[in-house]
């Protein structure tokens, strides 16, 4: 059969066919739309190495408080102190601030967001470098004023070339660039999940101890229930405050397990100075997964949404079904002509289910669209914040439209096989 006869009969039906695309199309958008961010806030960017990497918590908090909750950060002097413990495992002690920054020869001055951190992090999280490399221990320890610029940030203030080597001012001190990433973005940030999951990664990346010589301002969480004394950042140091996060990364399950027990031994070196107080488990490895999870990243209305997508799909296609219905009760005299003129029942429900198709697939490239569409829209409505998740992933997006494609397909075989073997088909010679 020829695609003009295809054409020319849908034209019959335009009605008909412009009501099955319009359903097929809005199905798929709303569906689409729903599942792409749901599929991008439940995913885990670090599941290829969850067996290895953990998330430290100490449970350091009220014993008046709830039992059910557990602090999701650590202090300055829990952090530090568990990173002696790591030997030749990988540690992550690090929080986020803002910092002013200014290229010496300029005059215009750019807030960006910024990550203390050790340098075992771009090892944990997998960052690439385009230029240059992390800073090393020493440096880290001696509190060398260096700094990793971010793909955004090399673009912004060197115009995207090479700037190993070259110097920037952060907070008016003068640091020295001694990296560059490539492109970097990770959806949920599963390294911080305490403001912002879906927040873009940050822009300038500073050894972690030398940000505390500088006294580099937490920008996130400062949690604490005890009445300390504090004047200052200094004094943030000394006391129970907690603001810091920590991975660790294992290079087997030996190490691991000698952690934990060095972990165990220091919790109940400090129980015995009166911290820990709740009398429950006191410390926790917890894998990405479970740190997601435990931070409901994915919220019970994304879910309900979702399945509301399901839904409104498989109503959809009902309609389309019951469309169809009608279509063919109105076609039976022309398609008794094509009977007459020796068609078989077989050419019959082919060029019918080739029509369908023809109409599934404008419907499913149209609902691609709208799904763009949809996305581009919540990009919008909820700002640069939500710019990680409302991202077009066409994966998901192409499998629905081929499920959908089917189920149009599958949802027409009753209608069609009642028209082809109908009597009011045949005519009596």
């Amino acid at each position: 059969m020829r695609l003009s006869t295809l054409v020319c009969n849908l034209k019959s039906q335009s009605l008909v066919s412009v009501l099955v695309v319009l359903l097929i199309a809005t199905g798929l958008g709303a569906f689409g739309t729903t599942y792409s961010v749901y599929h991008i806030m439940s995913s885990n960017p670090m599941s290829d190495v969850q067996h290895d990497t953990r998330y430290v918590t100490i449970d350091d908090w009220s014993p008046d408080k709830d039992l059910q909750w557990t602090p999701p950060l650590l202090s300055y002097q829990d952090g530090t102190a568990l990173l002696q413990f790591l030997g030749a495992s990988k540690g992550a002690l690090t929080y986020d601030s803002k910092l002013v920054a200014q290229h010496p020869n300029s005059s215009y001055v750019y807030e960006l967001t910024t990550r203390a951190t050790t340098p075992d992090f771009f090892s944990i999280f997998h960052t690439q470098f385009k230029y240059g490399a992390p800073w090393s221990f020493e440096e880290d320890v001696n509190r060398t004023a260096v700094v990793v610029l971010s793909s955004h940030a090399n673009k912004v203030l060197f115009d995207s070339s090479d700037s190993v080597g070259q110097l920037v001012y952060l907070d008016g001190k003068v640091y020295t660039v001694v990296g560059v990433l490539t492109e970097f973005e990770m959806t949920p940030k599963v390294y911080d999940l305490h403001v912002d999951p879906y927040a873009a990664t940050e822009d300038l990346y500073i050894p972690f101890h030398t940000a505390i010589e500088h006294d580099v301002l937490p920008h996130g969480r400062l949690l604490g229930w005890r009445d300390e004394p504090m004047s200052g950042f200094r004094d943030v140091l000394t006391t129970s405050m907690i603001w810091l996060q920590l991975w660790v990364q294992f290079d087997s399950k030996q190490d691991m397990e000698a952690f934990n027990t060095a972990l165990a031994g220091y919790t109940e070196q400090q129980s015995l100075k009166g911290r820990m107080l709740r009398g429950h488990k006191q410390f926790e490895l917890l894998s990405s997964a479970q740190w997601l999870e435990r931070n409901q990243v994915v919220n019970g209305d994304s879910k309900l949404l979702l399945m509301l997508a399901i839904v409104f799909l498989v109503i959809c296609l009902v309609c389309v079904s019951a469309l169809l219905f009608a279509s063919y009760a109105t076609r039976r005299r022309a398609l008794s002509v094509y009977r007459a003129l020796g068609a078989s029942k077989r050419y019959v429900s082919s060029m019918l289910f080739a029509e369908l198709t023809l109409l599934a697939l404008g419907g499913c490239v149209l609902g691609m669209l709208l799904t763009a569409l949809g996305l581009s829209y919540m990009e919008k409505l909820y700002g640069s914040s939500y710019q990680q998740v409302a991202s077009l992933d066409l994966t998901p997006i192409v499998i629905a439209a081929v499920c959908c494609l089917f189920g149009v397909i599958l949802a027409s075989v009753l209608p069609i096989s009642q028209c082809c073997h109908s009597k009011s088909i045949y005519i009596r010679r």
